[in-house]
């Protein structure tokens, strides 16, 4: 095994969007890394990348943003919000006059 994440067959079919079925056969042919324990199958996260790029044509989504962009967005979005809060007093303004 290696030293990746490990995620369950559920979220390997969500993230693929294949059937378990489809899933474990892979597993099976070789092209998903896997191991069972506790009754359950467990997938590396890192075969799931592989595999898209090598079987899917596509790459991966990113799952999530750090949390450095998410703050800079949250930024980005709340000067918007003031510049069109003034504009909007701005055009009250000029409709009273």
């Amino acid at each position: 095994m290696s030293d990746s994440e490990w995620i369950t067959l559920e979220e390997a079919v969500s993230q693929l969007k294949k059937t378990p079925r489809q899933i474990t056969e892979y597993c099976k042919e070789g092209k998903l890394e896997f191991h069972k324990m506790a009754g359950k199958t467990y997938i590396s996260d890192e075969s799931i990348g592989v595999f898209l790029e090598l079987y899917e044509g596509r790459r991966r989504m990113p799952a999530a943003k750090d949390e450095e962009s998410e703050s800079k967005q949250e930024e980005q979005e709340s000067k918007q919000e003031e510049q069109e809060s003034k504009q909007g007093e701005q055009e009250s303004n000029q409709e009273v006059s």
